[in-house]
């Protein structure tokens, strides 16, 4: 099988658990240094808020039982109940997961947006719902996701038409200067290595390309270790309860890229997918989805058929039962549904040419005859 048509990178699918408590920053911030200096712990701030406003609580407690529709309905209730910026804050943070979980990415477009243009806000609270306005974007890049994304300043200016990897890059760039978050910092990082597996798949091999690759590499390897050093600093005062894995997983992925590169100098991929799969064993392996189908695809893109038991082995949790994958992964891949060949879509069809029974599962999401045979066709 000839790999040209799916060896560009997928970009990562951060998962937003079922059942996941939400927490977010409060206080003023100037960098990584003053986090535990100036932030509250966040699960105080939720419990803050909780004891404060009753019916914010009891939307903790419907997202506690998956039932997201209803906690929109108590968080709108409650978002009307107060004009403390504190409580304000919590409650909309909710409210933007919740939205998306529910499907409607406008509405969570349209919170992010608003808790981003808040200067009354921390920044590491503003930072992050950049971040995740970069990550529904990753996600579903539908035309009126991005139509309401980059509608208005200042994310106007940060969308490019032509290049949907510079559009990320802008959009990670531009979290990082309110706040450098590991995501974002792991994103920008990931959007080089993009260009430079592209010029690898290209076979460009002049002096010119080889200047710019090397350019590209200075910027790629500065950016992860820039994505180090902020995950370091946020690692006891995480945004979110998974936030953690999440930012552990991009650096996966971004090591991925590297070792397709031919360098493993920074660490080994394989070793970083293995000890997160790990890790949800002792937190809740119910979440682990995303890391499963981004190890499979590190596989499939490293190895190829020679790993293919492999690969059954890590998606059979998926395979067997939805609800392991999360919300998120079983939305993102109900996404593709109907759409046009895209590098992402090609490497989820070839997994399932590897895996009869992730391709069985892809089927009970809605995917077609016409979803397989065309990024089948653009994998040849």
């Amino acid at each position: 099988m000839n790999r040209k048509g799916w060896i560009l990178i997928v970009l990562a699918v951060c998962v937003v658990a079922a059942g996941l408590v939400l927490y977010y920053w409060h206080g003023k911030t100037t960098g990584p240094a003053n986090v535990t200096e100036q932030n509250l712990p966040v699960a105080q701030i939720n419990s803050q808020t909780a004891e404060q406003n009753s019916t914010f609580a009891e939307a903790v407690q419907s997202e506690s039982h998956g039932q997201y529709a209803a906690a929109i309905t108590q968080l709108q209730e409650a978002l009307y109940s107060t004009s403390d910026p504190t409580q304000t804050n919590a409650i909309l943070s909710h409210l933007q997961q919740d939205y998306e979980l529910v499907g409607d990415y406008s509405d969570a477009v349209r919170t992010l947006q608003q808790i981003a243009g808040t200067s009354a806000y921390p920044q590491v609270s503003r930072a992050f719902a950049v971040e995740e306005l970069g990550l529904l974007y990753v996600r579903y890049p539908d035309a009126s996701s991005t139509l309401q994304i980059f509608s208005e300043s200042p994310y106007r200016d940060l969308y490019v038409a032509t290049s949907t990897n510079l559009t990320t890059r802008h959009l990670f760039s531009y979290a990082t200067t309110i706040y450098p978050l590991p995501i974002s910092e792991y994103y920008i990082a990931q959007s080089y290595a993009n260009v430079m597996l592209n010029q690898k798949v290209l076979g460009q091999s002049s002096s010119t390309a080889e200047i710019v690759s090397a350019t590209l590499k200075q910027k790629l390897v500065s950016s992860f270790q820039d994505g180090n050093a902020a995950l370091e600093a946020v690692s006891q005062h995480p945004p979110t309860a998974i936030y953690i894995l999440n930012a552990k997983l991009m650096n996966a992925i971004v090591l991925e890229s590297l070792q397709r590169l031919g360098d493993t100098s920074l660490g080994d991929a394989g070793q970083a997918f293995q000890a997160l799969l790990t890790a949800y064993d002792s937190q809740d392996p119910a979440d682990d989805g995303s890391v499963r189908l981004q190890y499979a695809y590190y596989l499939m893109n490293i190895y190829g058929t020679s790993r293919a038991s492999d690969i059954r082995s890590i998606l059979e949790p998926i395979s067997r039962s939805p609800s392991h994958g999360g919300i998120v992964t079983v939305n993102v891949l109900k996404g593709y549904i109907g759409t046009p060949v895209s590098p992402a879509k090609t490497a989820v069809v070839v997994l399932s040419t590897l895996d009869p029974d992730f391709k069985a599962f892809l089927v009970s999401l809605g995917w077609t005859s016409a979803d397989f045979a065309s990024s089948t066709a653009a994998a040849k």
